[in-house]
């Protein structure tokens, strides 16, 4: 048996009769409907701008590895000033430095960079 979403709930309430009949009940579930809209359009306005701040900062984090020229950890990566001076903004839209994590996940997704392990560490450089 497949789950319902709350959507679809609400889709197949507003074509039941009694609900039909009943303005209220048809207005209640209608506003519902709004809300999941622009609850869906929030997060997908805020998945883009991450996806957007994300490109830039994977685009910096690039260029930095062009110019350093070598295996670098993110540690070593997170103590070069042009990358700690990076800020981004967390969920209440207070500045804050990167992150070892933050850099982690933009390095090991970017085609760009390759990825070398060395007695169980990480270090990255440009392909």
């Amino acid at each position: 048996m497949e789950k319902l979403t709350k959507r679809q709930v609400i889709e197949k309430m507003l074509k039941e009769e009694i609900v039909v009949a009943n303005v209220d009940y048809t207005n209640y579930l209608q506003n519902e409907l709004r809300i999941l809209d622009n609850k869906k359009n929030a997060n997908s306005a805020r998945a883009k701008a991450n996806a957007e701040e994300n490109t830039k900062i994977a685009d910096a984090l690039v260029e930095i590895l062009k110019a350093q020229d070598k295996l670098m950890t993110i540690s070593e990566i997170l103590a070069i000033p042009e990358v700690a001076s990076i800020r981004v903004k967390d969920e209440d839209n207070n500045e804050k430095p990167l992150s070892t994590s933050k850099v982690s996940y933009l390095l090991n997704n970017d085609t760009r960079v390759a990825r070398t392990e060395l007695k169980r560490k990480a270090y990255f450089s440009i392909k």
